[in-house]
């Protein structure tokens, strides 16, 4: 009769035990999904900032502008996709990309010379990305509720100009209707110990996680300092301290161009000085031999005057 219990209790657990295993898994794999989703949106708005840059059809201040968005989306991707829950970190990212694509439309609207507009080739494009892997991880009935919100939302905020971090709370009319979409949020590393295999799957997870976000870091700085070091340079004040570093460089070219006109100068003075100096020599040395002939010349002539001298004297005699 105990066995038979024992066998009973045992079966009746299985399923529960199954099911939980089912539902730990599912999360796990959610949790790399994201992940992956995270780094396809950033490589999706580094190649709408590559071609902004290579095809020079925006100016100079909307490429700054896309450079800060860079940072945002990269920034805001990787922040959900670390989520303690990926199922909260889903419901976010879905959220967050149906209405940062209504924002974007909005910039785009109030400041078309200043805002590019991204609606499609950026915020389309991740969410034809999340789409599948809602659609994998919640009922049809829970995306629909989503929708509803979203577009409550939208209507509620029509000049809605930008887009973070949007949690499900943010969005949901109720506590009825977000618990319509997570009804059950199973717990994560925060919550308190109630099972051993559970807390070493999600501190796996975690772990995972904390070695992506690091491996990533780097990048995310540098497009910061991109981002930001673009804006400051389109501000007016910076502008104007561009301006005169141009100015002055300008000026320093001018002056170095005539520093070397000048030194070309003293370099061709130097050459006719020295051509005037070899001259001079030539005409001492002429100088000197004329002289020599000269005493030669004067020496023969007071040596035939004496002997005419002589010859007239004895001549007289």
């Amino acid at each position: 009769m105990i066995v038979a219990t024992l066998a009973l209790g045992a079966c009746a657990s299985r399923p529960d035990t199954a099911h939980e295993k089912d539902a730990l898994r599912r999360e796990t794999v959610l949790g790399v999904q994201l992940m992956e989703v995270a780094d396809l949106g950033h490589g999706i708005i580094r190649d709408v900032y590559a071609h902004a840059v290579v095809d020079r059809k925006l100016t100079s201040i909307q490429v700054a502008a896309v450079s800060r968005i860079m940072a945002g989306v990269g920034t805001t991707m990787r922040s959900m996709a670390i989520a303690p829950s990926p199922s909260d970190g889903l419901v976010q990212m879905y959220i967050w990309c149906r209405v940062g694509r209504f924002a974007s439309c909005n910039r785009t609207r109030v400041a078309p010379d200043f805002m590019p507009d991204l609606s499609d080739v950026l915020y389309g494009r991740i969410q034809s990305a999340v789409q599948p892997i809602a659609e994998q991880h919640l009922t049809a009935q829970q995306l629909a509720a989503l929708d509803r919100m979203i577009d409550q939302f939208e209507r509620a905020n029509p000049d809605l100009l930008s887009v973070s971090l949007m949690r499900l709370d943010d969005i949901a009319q109720s506590r009825d209707a977000a618990d319509l979409v997570l009804p059950d949020t199973p717990p994560d590393m925060l919550s308190p110990v109630t099972d051993a295999a559970r807390q070493l799957e999600l501190a796996r997870l975690l772990g995972t996680q904390a070695l992506w976000l690091l491996a990533r870091t780097p990048d995310a700085i540098a497009t910061e300092l991109d981002g930001t070091t673009r804006m400051l340079l389109e501000t007016e004040s910076v502008r104007r301290i561009v301006e005169r570093v141009d100015s002055v460089e300008h000026a320093l070219g001018g002056a170095g161009t005539r520093l070397d006109s000048v030194a070309t100068s003293q370099h061709r003075i130097s050459d006719e000085l020295r051509s005037l100096s070899e001259a001079v020599d030539g005409i001492g040395r002429r100088a000197e031999r004329m002289v020599v002939i000269s005493a030669i010349a004067a020496a023969a002539a007071a040596t035939v005057a004496v002997a005419w001298v002589v010859r007239g004297r004895r001549n007289v005699q």
